[in-house]
């Protein structure tokens, strides 16, 4: 740990103490030479869930706005995913479309396990900086351009059952008990892919029909995900 590391830690502590916490567990957490001092919670008023969202938003804002020197957008929302929902807090520079979403639930968790909501908003704020600042780069000013954006688009199966309330608010096409749906495959690396689910709304502001996007999702299926054909007995080896 270098000086500045040190000077940090020790305006962490004092910080903490100052603000009547019980119990310092001073956990260093490295995450990109950086660490966050972590507390034991008092025995002082324990927050719901609804108080904990809006409470979190808050201090994530302060602290990207202060300690990062970002101008951000902070909201509290639910975020639906194929075969899931979770409440989220979304981050995103002010005037852009592109944020990063910090699953509550889980930050919620740790507040329920005794962590102080000013040190897991700390952890939160960083990640959320870095994220921002070192995500894969692609072109924003595309997502308005549906003729640059239908060159990404690709379809995915998923269960009509378990998606049944998102389907509501997506274009999709059903296949018996599954459905299509469609997505922007935005970058694609080693580590995974980053992609935008199409909605209602993304259609109507491109002007254009569900059917159109089928169509040309499936010009473009034999280039993202073309058709193999195998035998048996090779799809059997490969299992095995």
């Amino acid at each position: 740990m270098n000086e500045r590391e040190i000077n940090r830690f020790i305006s962490w502590f004092f910080f903490c103490k100052r603000s009547n916490y019980s119990e310092a567990l001073l956990l260093k957490r490295f995450r990109g030479g950086a660490f966050c001092v972590c507390l034991k919670r008092g025995k002082g008023k324990h927050m719901d869930f609804e108080q904990f969202k809006e409470e979190m938003a808050k201090k994530i804002k302060e602290a990207l706005d202060s300690k990062y020197g970002m101008e951000t957008s902070v909201d509290v929302r639910t975020v639906e995913k194929m075969n899931e929902s979770y409440e989220a807090i979304t981050v995103k520079p002010e005037g852009s479309i592109i944020g990063v979403n910090l699953n509550t639930n889980e930050l919620f968790k740790e507040y329920e396990q005794g962590k102080s909501i000013d040190c897991i908003a700390s952890t939160a704020a960083e990640f959320a900086n870095r994220s921002l600042h070192s995500g894969p780069g692609f072109d924003i000013d595309s997502f308005n351009d549906y003729g640059k954006m239908k060159e990404k688009l690709t379809m995915e199966v998923v269960s009509s059952e378990r998606n049944a309330d998102l389907l509501q608010k997506v274009p999709h096409k059903d296949i018996e008990d599954m459905s299509v749906v469609y997505r922007f495959e935005l970058t694609q690396t080693d580590e995974g892919r980053t992609s935008v689910l199409v909605t209602n709304r993304m259609i109507e502001q491109y002007g254009i029909t569900a059917e159109q996007l089928h169509v040309d999702a499936l010009s473009n299926a034999q280039e993202f995900k073309p058709i193999v054909i195998e035998s048996m007995a090779n799809i059997e080896n490969k299992i095995l």
